[in-house]
């Protein structure tokens, strides 16, 4: 393939009526691959960060006013990408958190990225005056759609941020490319109507991909490159005819650059824990692994973990590889301009996830290869296309030769020829279209998609069990946070002997999940050992936002163990960091009534009355603590406030029968006494 003119376009004859239905029956034919491969996906539940961007956002919950969908909650996966946020919202707007709907506009997501892949192809090669056009487009779309690398994006209904963001990457493309190659003959100004109507398009699609997912911002520099490779003969020349059109495009980072501003993420940029080196390290074996599953796409995990320390020593062979590939793209690019942006393309939609901008929460993410997958799949269908028609040339000028010997012995013993052997060098040129190359390739092809459907669909069946799901991490890659989600689910599904069993594991390399096995232990009454994770996990990060949670499991712990003075002192320490937590104030006042209760047991009227007046004040709507204080107030004769707290304690909770026995009796003593 080589660079193109300066101002090529395409041939302005019509295409027959049976070409110009194939594309339809071929977008049917990916429409029908790629819903019947996802279809097993449709009832999988809500897993992982779901359960934040979802099921407990209460933003998506209404339409209106619109700009409550429009403004995701922070630090969640849906923060700062309002159109994924409002996405959500219309299916809740439909079906509430029935999963359906949401993996169903997941698919067609993932449906309108295929079609559109495949008109991009499509329009390039026939640009390109490339045939076989329409079937070379059709393997690279099927190729991404079914691919397994795939799945995780349209199972995992929180990362629609992912696809949604290709969505409008791709259209952004395609509307340029159809832009550019608008000029068909029609009436006088149609031609520039139409043109101004797909660069209206573009942009606005790009401003979409800005709004959901920091990603899109590589999206102008991609159009870019694709005119300079494929429409325009430099640089310049291309700036020059489209300079209005990509200030356009170049104006939607200013979307991107606000919600960055205005919403920033905690776990992602420079200012994370996580260095820029290490990063990089991290990524540079992480890439050789999407590599590796780009061609072999077999034990697939959902979650690599977090970043580890790494020296170069350690990734030294898989930089040396990348680094080859950036040359040589860079060498493609000089030498051949189509092959250059499809590498190019590759690394610079990869670039934002997976280079030197640390994200702290995941070391990588399958689903960072959706969109770059992309320019794999062609640079794949690219590559076999060209290897089976150099074999199908090769068998070509074998035929031929062969044909033509037989028609040199046939001319000289002055028989004729037989009808199939009057045009020999014809005959092998038809060969190349229906030889045994052709039936191979497509032999080949078809089962290499059938293949990997297969995969996926097994890949879906994975999604459709949360339990399931987090085993195959923790199979496939050991790390502490998948060990405390399998953990998770065990513990819901009541399998706490193993739940805790892998949480002892997880804290080793993920000490966060201490939280988790704490609260475990706890729950199944092993105080001491829960209390001392605890305290431990709250000793080693101070400031962690679930520290306030921690100490409530402590102190909930010391008042089932009667440890009532250490319970006080956790939920003063609570009151401490959250002075206003309406929860601790209660938990701390149904300590003080507990101590109230106990004093006035050992006949201790003033100490009793002195923890229940706390108590009452911390929290006036406690009955209780005004049953103690009552009682307290009736052992010491002061009967008339008696009877005002056991009232007041009624009034709270009217079916408790000590209260009201503790009413009655201040009401019979006060009426003896009268």
């Amino acid at each position: 393939m080589s660079a193109s003119r300066p101002d090529r376009r395409p041939r302005s004859a019509s295409p027959s009526p049976a070409r110009s239905r194939s594309p339809w029956l071929l977008a049917l034919l990916i429409t029908v691959a790629c819903v019947g491969t996802f279809w097993n996906s449709l009832n999988g539940p809500f897993i992982w960060d779901d359960e934040t961007a979802i099921v407990t956002n209460r933003t998506i919950q209404h339409l209106w006013p619109p700009g409550d969908p429009l403004s995701p909650p922070r630090e969640t996966p849906a923060a700062g990408r309002p159109l994924v946020n409002l996405s959500f919202a219309l299916n809740y707007a439909l079906g509430g958190l029935h999963e359906t709907g949401y993996h169903a506009v997941n698919i067609a997501i993932h449906l309108g990225c295929a079609l559109l892949l495949f008109g991009i192809v499509r329009r390039t090669l026939q640009g390109m005056q490339q045939p076989p056009a329409d079937t070379t487009a059709l393997v690279v779309a099927l190729l991404w759609t079914l691919h397994p690398l795939q799945s995780e994006v349209v199972n995992y209904i929180t990362q629609r941020s992912e696809s949604l963001m290709a969505l409008f990457f791709l259209l952004t493309l395609y509307s340029s490319i159809r832009a550019r190659r608008s000029g068909r003959p029609g009436p006088p100004g149609g031609s520039s109507r139409h043109r101004a109507w797909w660069h209206a398009v573009s942009i606005v699609a790009c401003a979409c991909g800005m709004a959901s997912k920091e990603s899109m911002m590589v999206a102008p520099i991609v159009v870019v490159l694709y005119d300079w490779a494929f429409e325009f003969e430099s640089l310049g020349v291309a700036i020059r005819a489209r300079a209005p059109f990509y200030g356009g495009l170049a104006a939607t980072w200013a979307i991107a650059a606000a919600l960055m501003m205005t919403v920033p993420r905690s776990t992602a940029g420079l200012s994370t824990t996580v260095g820029s080196w290490t990063y990089l390290l991290n990524q540079v074996e992480m890439i050789g692994r999407y590599l590796r599953l780009s061609v072999w796409p077999s034990a697939l995990v959902l979650d690599y973990g977090l970043p580890r320390p790494l020296s170069l020593r350690d990734v030294l062979p898989g930089a040396l590889v990348i680094v080859a590939l950036l040359v040589a793209t860079l060498f493609a690019l000089v030498r051949s301009r189509p092959i250059g942006f499809l590498m190019a393309s590759f690394f610079l939609t990869l670039a934002p996830t997976s280079s030197i901008i640390p994200i702290s929460s995941e070391v990588g993410a399958e689903r960072r290869m959706y969109l770059p997958f992309a320019a794999l799949a062609t640079l794949a269908v690219l590559g076999g296309r060209f290897i089976f028609d150099r074999a199908g040339a090769v068998t070509t000028r074998a035929d031929a030769t062969v044909r033509s010997k037989r028609l040199s012995s046939a001319s000289a013993d002055g028989s004729r020829p037989r009808a199939g052997h009057e045009n020999a060098r014809g005959s092998a040129n038809g060969a190349k279209a229906t030889g045994p190359a052709y039936v191979t390739a497509v032999t080949l092809t078809a089962v290499m998609l059938g293949v990997l459907g297969v995969r996926t669909i097994a890949r879906n069946a994975e999604f459709a069990d949360a339990t399931t799901l987090w085993r195959t991490v923790v199979d496939r890659r050991p790390q502490g946070r998948a060990r405390m989600a399998l953990a998770t689910e065990l513990v819901t599904a009541g399998q706490h002997a193993e739940a805790i069993a892998l949480l002892r594991d997880a804290v080793t390399d993920f000490p966060d999940a201490r939280a988790a096995l704490g609260t475990e232990l706890i729950v199944q009454r092993q105080y001491d050992e829960g209390i001392a994770v605890l305290r431990q996990f709250v000793a080693d990060g101070p400031s962690r936002p679930n520290r306030i949670p921690a100490h409530v499991m402590i102190a909930e712990a010391l008042a089932a163990q009667d440890k009532l003075d250490d319970a006080a002192g956790e939920w003063r320490a609570i009151l401490a960091l959250a002075p206003g937590a309406s929860n601790a104030r209660a938990g701390l006042a149904r300590v003080i009534s507990a101590q109230a209760q106990k004093a006035l047991q050992r006949g201790d009227a003033d100490t009793g009355e002195r923890y229940a007046r706390e108590a009452v004040q911390l929290a006036p709507g406690d009955g209780a603590a005004h049953n103690f204080l009552g009682v307290a107030l009736a052992s010491k004769g002061n009967l008339a406030e008696a009877l005002t707290h056991f009232r007041e304690a009624q009034r709270i909770a009217p079916g408790d029968p000590q209260f009201k026995a503790n009413l009655d009796r201040a009401v019979g003593v006060l009426r003896n006494a009268r």
